[in-house]
């Protein structure tokens, strides 16, 4: 995650919600947060390192599921 919080800098939505919640088993991330996620992807979806652009692309299908199926994404 560093890899690619370390391309949009300090305290971006990436490294608040989704680094800082993966480490807490238990955490939430529901609507309106998926919302700055998905700008911040957007962002690095062109980014010359293949694993960051296949994070970014699997964060966003996680997040169209997580929207579709109506349920927050809940960190275990």
């Amino acid at each position: 995650m560093e890899r690619i919080a370390g391309h949009l800098g300090e305290g971006s939505a990436l490294e608040r919600i989704v680094r800082f919640s993966a480490s807490h088993v238990g955490d939430v991330t529901e609507e309106p947060g998926f919302g700055e996620l998905e700008r911040e992807l957007m962002l690095i979806e062109s980014n010359p390192d293949a694993w960051v652009r296949e994070c970014a692309h699997g964060l966003s299908e996680l997040i169209g599921m997580a929207r579709h199926e109506q349920n927050p994404i809940v960190f275990v």
